[in-house]
């Protein structure tokens, strides 16, 4: 046969097979239309498991007349206009094929306004524009799935079946915008209405609704980031895990993906569990920046790819890990408590007490001021300690004893230098391992900062390498001391464990190099005469 081109009825209908599926692909296109219309209120109705109808309401931003013809034109887009914008996408729908698709297997038409018109118009099923009465925001109707393409209707399960898959993917899309108000109904039965949640317990009486009201009571709530990259959500205990992996959601930039990165993560991070044939099950966000991860790699856009599938694999891995650790121990600790009240009678807590601290001075913490001062006394006396110069002179001793552990950074920082600081800062790497700091080449010009003590966690390396560079082998100690993190606050076990180290050294060593100043009730009835 020669060569032809497809009509531009079968080229979509081809399309339709790899975007529209079943009933809930055209509900998850649709929503997902309405969320990047930036809908704060979205309306699904649903007739014959949506092979009848299928309505969703939006008071989004609309579609203006002229653009009403285009939005069921292939490859027709408001989200992209040259190849660059791939590499920055903040929607959730960008190809521009999805309402083409959906019109050439079945009867679409769409009623819209925009906020700054005054008229609103209907895009009807033979493609006629008409002006129609419709409040701001957009409704479209889509009828008779698969009417001229009776083949597909033949690989269609039951309406229950087809129902609960439209059912899964709402659930999906409201657990991917908590801020969204959903209402879902079927056959004019009203299923479930969600408000918005801005707060964390508007979000758990969603998750109540959406999943079971055990998850959102027994969930724990998380939320962490390192650099570019966040991971949140609420996440079930290894004790609440489950016989079937029917309760995991996870989202990348508010997209539901299925993507085998992040599946391997969880699965390693929930390592027993699957050796137990059990499964953990979550709610899960990873924010990241746009150009970090591509969508673009599967026509459904449930795998994206990221830039750095090592490095987005190891934090969640971590997080996920050490986050089930806690939560054990958590257990463990309340149950141990639980069994040992019914043996003991409990006595009054003494005041500012500190457990598990070896206590070899009577001073206790008092209070912690403007970030800077540290309160400490007894019965008869105060005494105040310089914060930031006691952790740069307990720093300092560490540093020169040659006693400092390295620990990997939770992600290795990537620092841009020219070539020279690389092979400047290579040659100093074998004195700087003595102090934690662990480096690696991985261009010309980019180093990898894979370790650092505890004290410089959370401390930008960068300024600090520059500095570094220029100090002396002498030098090294007082500059990284100079560079410890200090804490926006303290806990009263740190207070404790600092009024503890302290303790060991001379006090006059302390009070000449103004890290105690010593508070009397001589010297404070001197101030009040």
């Amino acid at each position: 046969m020669s060569i032809k081109l497809l009509s531009k009825n079968i080229a979509n209908q081809i399309a339709a097979g790899e975007v529209i599926e079943r009933p809930a692909s055209v509900v998850k296109e649709l929503l997902e239309n309405s969320i990047d219309a930036c809908a704060s209120v979205i309306e699904v109705v649903i007739d014959k498991a949506g092979l009848q109808l299928i309505r969703i309401i939006d008071d989004g931003n609309g579609i203006d007349k002229h653009d009403l013809p285009l939005a069921i034109a292939q490859h027709a887009t408001s989200k992209i206009e040259q190849l660059d914008d791939l590499q920055h996408l903040a929607s959730l729908g960008f190809r521009g094929e999805a309402l083409a698709s959906i019109d050439s297997v079945a009867e679409v038409s769409i009623q819209s306004k925009k906020t700054a018109s005054e008229h609103a118009w209907q895009l009807d099923k033979e493609h006629k524009i008409n002006p129609v009465a419709h409040p701001d925001g957009t409704t479209i109707d889509v009828r008779n799935l698969f009417a001229n393409v009776p083949v597909r209707r033949k690989f269609l399960k039951s309406d229950r079946t087809e129902f609960s898959h439209i059912e899964d993917v709402v659930r999906r899309i409201a657990l991917s915008a908590p801020e969204v108000a959903f209402h879902l109904s079927h056959n004019e039965k009203s299923l479930f209405r969600l408000l918005p949640a801005n707060n964390e317990q508007q979000c758990r009486a969603r998750l109540a609704k959406l999943l079971n009201k055990s998850f959102a009571e027994k969930s724990i709530a998380f939320d962490e980031a390192n650099q570019d990259l966040r991971l949140w959500g609420w996440v079930l205990p290894n004790e609440f895990s489950r016989a079937h992996a029917d309760q995991q959601y996870f989202f990348v930039n508010g997209r539901m993906v299925k993507d085998r990165v992040l599946q391997h993560a969880v699965r390693m991070a929930f390592s027993e569990l699957y050796q137990q044939a059990r499964y953990p099950a979550y709610v899960i966000y990873l924010e990241c920046p746009a150009h970090f991860v591509d969508v673009n790699v599967h026509p459904t856009k449930h795998e994206v790819r990221f830039v750095d599938a090592r490095l987005v694999h190891d934090f969640v891995q971590s997080i996920l890990h050490r986050l089930q650790n806690q939560a054990s121990d958590t257990a463990s600790r309340l149950q141990n408590q639980g069994s040992a009240n019914h043996h003991v009678i409990n006595e009054p807590r003494v005041p500012y007490q500190v457990e598990n601290i070896k206590k070899t001075h009577h001073y206790k913490p008092m209070a912690f001021i403007e970030k800077t001062y540290l309160v400490i006394g007894d019965v008869e006396s105060l005494q105040l300690i310089h914060y930031p110069r006691a952790v740069k002179f307990l720093n300092k001793l560490l540093f020169a004893s040659d006693n400092v552990k390295a620990q990997p950074l939770l992600i290795p920082e990537t620092i841009v230098c020219d070539n020279r600081l690389v092979e400047d800062a290579l040659a100093r790497e074998e004195q700087w391992q003595r102090y934690g700091i662990n480096l690696r080449q991985v261009g010309p010009d980019t180093l990898m900062v894979r370790t650092l003590p505890h004290c410089l966690h959370g401390a930008s390396f960068k300024p600090l390498l520059a500095q570094l560079l220029q100090q002396k082998p002498d030098d090294v100690i007082e500059c990284l001391s100079e560079h410890c993190v200090l804490q926006e606050s303290l806990s009263r076990e740190q207070m404790q464990t600092m009024i503890e180290q302290l303790a060991q050294h001379d006090a006059q060593q302390l009070q000449d190099n103004k890290i105690l100043l010593p508070l009397n009730a001589r010297q404070l009835e001197q101030w009040f005469l």
